[in-house]
């Protein structure tokens, strides 16, 4: 699983995948995998939010980082969401990476080639040392890939990496060998689970960042839980000239307009999770603003718990809320209510007949909750609807409580702390849960480790959701090269998901991350992969 970016930005409870899963082309990014004969030796990516072109980096300086939240998963073979993405990815470095197109440049491994879709070979990078000063080898890969694999660790990636065979042809050369077609390899290699460590590290336990020996552009100076994470900057870093900042101090600030308000004040340099309400305010005062529109918000059901394991009553509460409204309570109006297809209107994957599947409809509403096998709708019993103390989901989570009590639903709503809401999550101990976040990487394949029943470990898994028909369609679209035939596979899969209404998607919302006028070299990503951008504060410079 890649990143699959949640609000609460926590990783669901990793569980050993029964089947291998073969994910499909990133074609939204023209970043396709599998061809016969394919070969890439790209460069690190060089272009980057706010920076001209004209002026000429300039070392030095610590940069001033305001967080939505604390960093808690620590392991470098965990997806963690943004937090993992400033704190491990600025540490670590993978084989690939994502590039500013959404292509895949080199990272660790310098250039690669394929014979065919089932075997690579990648040349590493030289020069490199881990921050304890060992050389950088494929030995370090192949020991990486063979942890990741082991069932014992339940590592995010654990169903890619079992699909590899490794071996390191010489120091710095390592053949990678598929058992069979794994069209979801290389977003697994360039996402935030798959970071490189030394093979003496193998065997460390993550539960802090106390062990972390990367071959990154930072090294970690010191942390305190809930208070700060202090880096430094890594001499040795492989990058040319690279890192240009001295230090970075990464500082939770839960709190959205002490955040916004740090930045403003000059307390901050580059502040993530910017609300709706302040984006003018940034840049009415010259500030810059770096928005994305890739993430939606949705409400997840838990359809193993009653009174939710009702079909029909999840499909009333869907045509209960009123999208619109929310968007324009919640959200200003910024974002676009999702009322059926579930890919963004400029992918290949948007079905424009699924529009108008789910419209604000009381009369049917009341059909559905008869269908459920209630006389009336004050028959239906209390649900518990839990939500997180971030604004991205109290907001839209209020204005629809609101709807379902206009309704006569009775809703009891209950703030829950992040981590309480995490372990809820990964256990299944919920009713309803107001949630939110973006796609794995721009494909309809991502929807496969959210409901597929064995590998949807940000879903499926922990409330035991399952369609038979639905995983047979996910399966079939991993395995699939040619594009109208995924398209009609996904439409079907699409149309499983809203029938089944798992979760109620409500919006595309618009969110952004925001930096002083002098904050050059943010890093740029196209739609989908918004998240990723925090994970290279080594082009970061100061223009002043």
């Amino acid at each position: 699983m890649s990143r699959q970016q949640t609000d609460d930005r926590g990783t669901a409870k990793r569980v050993r995948p029964r089947m291998s899963r073969r994910s499909a082309f990133q074609l939204g990014t023209g970043a396709a995998l599998g061809l016969t004969g394919m070969r890439r030796a790209h460069t690190p990516a060089t272009r980057a939010a706010g920076q001209d072109g004209a002026a000429t980096p300039t070392s030095g300086g610590t940069l001033r980082y305001g967080a939505v939240r604390d960093a808690s998963i620590f392991d470098p073979h965990a997806a963690g969401g943004v937090s993992h993405g400033w704190l491990v990815g600025n540490i670590y470095d993978k084989l690939i990476d994502f590039g500013p197109e959404g292509d895949f440049v080199g990272a660790l491994a310098e250039s690669w080639e394929s014979v065919d879709a089932l075997h690579y070979t990648f040349a590493l990078r030289q020069g490199v040392t881990f921050h304890n000063g060992q050389p950088f080898t494929s030995r370090d890969v192949v020991a990486t890939i063979d942890w990741i694999k082991d069932p014992e660790i339940q590592a995010t990636n654990a169903d890619v990496a079992a699909n590899l065979t490794v071996e390191a042809a010489d120091d710095f050369t390592v053949n990678l060998t598929l058992a069979e077609l794994d069209l979801s390899l290389f977003n697994a290699l360039a996402g935030d689970a798959f970071y490189i460590m030394s093979a003496d590290d193998v065997g460390n336990v993550f539960d802090s960042p106390d062990n972390y020996n990367g071959t990154g552009p930072f090294t970690l100076e010191g942390w305190e839980p809930r208070s700060y994470f202090n880096l430094t900057k890594y001499p040795g870093f492989w990058k040319p000239g690279q890192p240009y900042l001295d230090r970075v101090e990464l500082r939770p600030i839960l709190d959205d307009a002490a955040r916004v308000d740090a930045l403003l004040s000059g307390e901050a340099d580059l502040i993530e999770y910017v609300p709706w309400q302040s984006f003018e305010i940034v840049e009415t005062a010259g500030f810059q603003l770096f928005p994305s529109y890739g993430l939606q918000s949705f409400i997840r059901f838990n359809q193993s718990q009653p009174p939710l394991d009702s079909k029909p009553l999840r499909q009333a509460i869907s045509y209960i809320i009123n999208r619109d409204e929310i968007n324009q309570i919640a959200f200003g109006g910024l974002g676009k209510p999702i009322t059926g297809p579930l890919q963004p209107e400029d992918s290949p994957y948007y079905f424009e007949e699924l529009e108008g599947s789910y419209q604000q409809d009381w009369e049917r509403a009341t059909e559905l909750i008869q269908e459920a096998g209630y006389a009336s709708v004050a028959d239906v019993p209390p649900i518990d609807f839990q939500v997180s103390t971030s604004a991205l989901s109290q907001q839209p989570a209020q204005v629809i409580q609101q709807q379902l009590q206009d309704f006569g639903l009775t809703v009891e709503f209950r703030t829950v702390d992040v981590a309480t809401l995490l372990q809820n999550r990964a256990d299944g101990t919920y009713v309803l849960h107001m949630d939110g976040g973006g796609m794995a990487w721009p494909d309809p394949d991502y929807l496969r480790s959210i409901f597929h029943s064995a590998d949807g470990t940000v879903y499926a898994v922990g409330v035991e959701y399952g369609n038979p028909e639905l995983d047979a369609l996910l399966e079939q679209g991993a395995d699939t090269e040619e594009v109208a035939a995924r398209q009609e596979i996904y439409r079907q899969v699409e149309q499983i998901i809203l029938d089944d209404v798992p979760w109620a998607f409500v919006l595309w919302r618009t969110q952004a991350e925001a930096a002083a006028p002098y904050v050059r070299g943010y890093y740029d990503l196209p739609a989908g992969l918004e998240t990723y951008r925090v994970d290279h504060f080594e082009a970061i410079w100061f223009d002043q």
